[in-house]
């Protein structure tokens, strides 16, 4: 990644504890690694519709934030997510393709 960016010209910096910026670019590129918590306390991934769960080794795992934009799935006996960052709500809208958003839009 740090390649990519060093040839495109972009210089690298770090966003410090402001990480709306990354979170929203997490999204525009990985939009259907999005998952929502469902009330019977799994997530469920918002395009395919499959039961997910936070990894134990997340820091996230004891947590249940309403909304997750994973890197990875694992599975094992469960189907994991990894690298997984809370996003907002409201950045889905404005951060995803409106044709998929419209597809696959957040239950509230």
């Amino acid at each position: 990644m740090i390649d990519l960016c060093m040839k495109s010209g972009i210089s690298k910096s770090s966003c410090g504890q402001e990480t709306e910026k990354v979170r929203k670019g997490l999204i525009a590129g990985n939009f259907s690694n999005i998952a929502q918590l469902q009330k019977e306390g799994h997530y469920l991934t918002i395009g395919s519709k499959q039961v997910v769960h936070i990894h134990p080794s997340s820091v996230l795992f004891r947590s249940k934030p309403p909304l997750l934009i994973f890197g990875e799935l694992v599975m094992t006996g469960k189907c994991y997510m990894r690298q997984v960052s809370t996003i907002e709500p409201e950045w889905v809208s404005l951060m995803m393709p409106s044709s998929y958003f419209k597809r696959h839009c957040l239950t509230g």
